[in-house]
């Protein structure tokens, strides 16, 4: 529903411009309202396009990164990981407590794979 609403929002912004500038030219008998809309239109549609594809981008690397941590800790405890509590104090220890188990184990295992020949 969210990418919905995205569309709509490119597509209104494109449109509507040109559209406005159309009913100016018919109101005012003018002639040149209608292309200024439509560079307009064009503008900001290609802007919140622009706009889109940024935030795709980044929500697409922070999924990544949470799989990857996911990934790190299914590793460290096996298929079994646990979800961390609901209150924020809990989350924020819970968390800070996994990211170092995380880390002991990334390190004990590069000091292992230094030592093999």
């Amino acid at each position: 529903m969210q990418w919905v609403s995205r569309i709509t929002t490119v597509a209104l912004m494109t449109v509507l411009p040109i559209l406005g500038g159309q009913w100016l030219d018919g109101r005012l008998a003018t002639s040149y309202w209608s292309p200024i809309g439509l560079v307009v239109g064009l503008v900001l549609g290609a802007w919140q396009l622009m706009l889109l594809v940024r935030s795709a981008e980044k929500s697409a690397a922070r999924n990544s990164a949470a799989k990857k941590s996911e990934n790190a800790a299914r590793k460290l405890w096996g298929s079994k990981v646990v979800k961390p509590a609901d209150s924020p104090r809990a989350t924020s220890a819970s968390t800070a407590e996994i990211a170092r188990e995380i880390d002991a184990v990334l390190d004990q295992e590069k000091r292992t794979s230094d030592r093999e020949p």
